[in-house]
């Protein structure tokens, strides 16, 4: 009954700012953030239901590189962060991504570790790299030796479109 008593006051107090109903429902999770503030468990599930939902309703196309050899990110990927280990999506603490895959048909989810944050930034903002150029700029910031090696790359592959 709360659930629909907050579901309804949501939907008096929002303006259709479209036609699309998914557009909508795109700031419920904001909602909650006001309406909870202190309550990181519920907004982070509602963050994580509501990226899967938007993913999946969303037209995107399976190839997202428009110039052979040079990386770009999924354009799909959404990143949700858990503050602490959530119970009920069974998930620990961290950052996780979601990307709809064009192969599989579906909405990919996966923890995220330092090497994927470090090409999700690098990739950010429409920078051009190819795989080569990304390694070395990884390498560059992680200050690794060795440089993380061309497995590294494929194996975080679902990051990049």
């Amino acid at each position: 009954m709360a659930a629909n008593r907050l579901r309804d006051e949501y939907l008096e107090n929002m303006e259709w700012s479209s036609w699309l109903l998914q557009d909508h429902w795109r700031y419920f999770v904001g909602y909650l953030r006001q309406k909870f503030p202190g309550q990181a468990d519920i907004l982070e599930l509602a963050h994580w239901e509501w990226v899967q939902a938007w993913i999946e309703v969303q037209p995107f196309d399976g190839d997202s590189s428009e110039e052979p050899g040079v990386l770009s990110l999924n354009p799909s990927l959404q990143v949700v962060i858990l503050s602490r280990d959530n119970l009920v999506l069974n998930r620990d603490k961290g950052m996780y991504a979601f990307v709809y895959s064009g192969a599989k048909n579906t909405v990919v989810e996966r923890p995220l570790d330092v090497v994927d944050s470090l090409f999700i930034d690098l990739l950010q903002e429409d920078r051009k790299y190819s795989k080569k150029q990304l390694l070395e700029m990884a390498a560059i910031s992680l200050k690794a030796t060795p440089q993380p090696s061309s497995e590294t790359l494929e194996k975080k592959v679902f990051i990049i479109g």
